[in-house]
């Protein structure tokens, strides 16, 4: 069984590496705008996800009618993860905050849902990724599923992964992007936030683009 994971992640790997990279030719950089630092690729042209179904907190289950007649606000990590993970999520909620505070979405518009979804469905039960979630912001939701539904996903958002080949099958480590997917509520990509990512960053760049 060992084996067989490592081996898939490696091909899965492979083709997202490759798939991620034609993807990329596809968007232009946008560094700033109005005098505001928005760090995000944009695609050229709108491009509707079709996301299989993964299961997700609260039941049910997250896919493409999910994104639907919202926007959503993507990240991809796993529950394990030392840094990054946690230091996003928390950035991500104080954006929440923010945006609500400020009164944005006064104008009709609402605050993206937050869906993590996490790419080490091995140990992320979804049991541990409502709680994992839920301690940022209690309207945050969690999301994950086999490894070639993953795959299928994080290629569309060239948000790649890759899991460490170790012996230990509970202690390893995930790499994964950093990036944070933004979704319009026609289901098309919008633009990739990169990092580093801060609550008024976050901010900005979705204040931007739901305009």
């Amino acid at each position: 069984m060992k084996n067989k994971r490592k081996l898939f992640f490696a091909i899965g790997i492979t083709v997202a590496t490759v798939a991620g990279f034609s993807i990329g030719q596809m968007f232009f950089d946008q560094q700033s705008v109005d005098s505001k630092p928005i760090r995000a690729m944009v695609p050229e042209s709108a491009r509707k996800l079709a996301f299989p179904a993964l299961q997700k907190t609260n039941g049910g289950s997250f896919d493409s009618a999910s994104l639907q007649n919202k926007w959503t606000l993507l990240f991809f990590g796993y529950t394990n993860c030392p840094d990054v993970c946690p230091a996003t999520l928390n950035s991500v909620a104080l954006a929440k905050q923010q945006y609500e505070k400020q009164g944005i979405g006064q104008s009709g518009k609402q605050f993206p849902q937050v869906v993590f979804i996490s790419v080490d469905p091995q140990r992320d039960s979804i049991q541990a990724l409502e709680e994992y979630v839920h301690y940022f912001d209690k309207d945050f939701i969690g999301a994950t599923g086999e490894e070639k539904l993953l795959t299928a996903i994080a290629v569309q958002v060239s948000s790649n992964f890759i899991v460490e080949a170790s012996e230990n099958e509970i202690e390893y480590q995930v790499g994964h992007s950093l990036n944070l997917v933004l979704v319009n509520p026609a289901t098309e990509l919008v633009a990739i936030l990169r990092a580093p990512h801060t609550s008024e960053s976050i901010v900005d760049a979705i204040e931007h683009f739901q305009q």
